[in-house]
This record gives C-alpha cells, structure tokens and sequence, in this order.
C-alpha cells in the first residue's frame, strides 16, 4: 500500500471521527438520553447514553469504514473498479458521519427538521451510485456479485446495466417519498419496496441469463 493511500486513508477515517469534536462542542447541551431514532412526526422513539452517541457511533462507523478500504484496497480485481466508484466507497461513510451527526445534534438541542434532509440525502447517494454501478467491472468489493456475475463478465455488465438503472429509480423514489409519506410505517414500506428492487431482480436476471447462456452469454 502507497504513501498516497495510508494517507487517504487516514484523512477520509479522521473525517469519519470528527463527529466526537463537534459533539464535544455542544456537550454540555446535549440531554444524557440522546434520540437516536426518529418517526415521521419527528418524535425520538428509540435512545441510548449520550456517551454512547457521542464516542461508540463515530468509533463504529470508522471501523466499518476501515474494514471497507481494506477490502476494497487489497481486492485483486480492484483496477476493474473505477475511479469515480473508488471515491465514493472511500468518502459515503465519512460523509454519512458528518451528516449523521449533524442531525443528531440539532435534533437533540431542540431544532426539529424532520426526515426530509436524511430521506433526500441517501436518495441522492443512491442516483450517484446508480449512475456509476454499471461502468465498474467485475471485482469482489463493488457492484452486484454473485456467482454467475463473477464468473462470466457479460453477466456482471448485463446485470449491473440493470442494478443501476434500478438503483436509480429507487433513489427517485425516496427523494419523492420524503414529501409525500406522513407516517413511520409508510417509510418503512418505501424503505422495504427500495431494498427489495435493488437486489432481488438483478439476482434473479443473474441467474436467468446463466441458465439460459450459461458460458457463451455476450453482450
């Protein structure tokens, strides 16, 4: 591993424990029971200890940050990834640190602003992440992987043609739905509804078009 990409990793893993300043910051102004969950109406419905908000968070999601460099770094199929996906995966959790606390903090110190601002960010994220699945190749860290789509490149440039196209259309979809659901059952359908289109029919096509072509599937 170069120079140039300990210290990348080393910033974009500071950005992601940022979030422990600015929650030092407020402190003194944060209750010892921290809302760590909101409904639509904006209502707290799951807490924890403010200590647990203010260090575990941040300290989780840099290792989970970590362990995704990692793999994506050390992946023998990582030239097949492109660069705009590489920046991406390495800077979405350090970005979603920043954003992730941001909320809290102002949710917790009495400025309510609701899911409309988190629902329009991870919808934007999806649109940029659909736009570039589809010009990844095949590799073991970024894209959907399954084992007909790691074993036959058409498949994994069909497949993944599709997963961005519907990755897309999921992400119109939670941008629409921020404005338009009231309640928190209503999210958590929208939310099922994007999971389920983003992986099950490109699973399905996978294994159709190896079925169907097996190894002489082409483009």
């Amino acid at each position: 591993m170069t120079m140039k990409n300990k210290g990348s990793i080393f910033l974009s893993t500071a950005i992601t424990l940022l979030p422990i300043v600015l929650y030092l910051l407020v402190y003194h102004q944060l209750p010892e029971q921290m809302g760590m969950q909101y409904n639509a109406e904006g209502a707290a419905n799951w807490y924890a200890p403010k200590a647990v908000a203010v260090f575990v968070v941040p300290a989780v999601l840099a290792l989970i940050h970590l362990f995704a460099l990692v793999k994506m770094r050390t992946d023998p199929n990582r030239k097949n990834i492109s660069v705009a996906m590489q920046i991406i995966k390495e800077w979405t959790i350090p970005a979603a640190s920043i954003l992730i606390s941001v909320y809290s903090i102002l949710q917790n110190t009495g400025t309510h602003i609701g899911n409309i601002v988190p629902l329009v960010t991870i919808g934007f994220i999806l649109l940029l992440i659909g736009n570039y699945i589809p010009k990844t190749h095949q590799n073991f860290t970024i894209g959907i992987r399954t084992p007909w789509t790691l074993k036959n490149a058409d498949n994994w440039n069909k497949v993944n043609r599709l997963a961005g196209w519907l990755w897309i259309i999921s992400g119109v979809i939670l941008i629409l739905s921020a404005f338009i659901v009231t309640s928190t059952i209503e999210i958590l359908m929208v939310v099922l509804l994007i999971v389920v289109l983003m992986i099950v029919p490109p699973i399905i096509y996978s294994y159709v078009l190896q079925k169907k072509h097996g190894s002489n599937l082409q483009n």
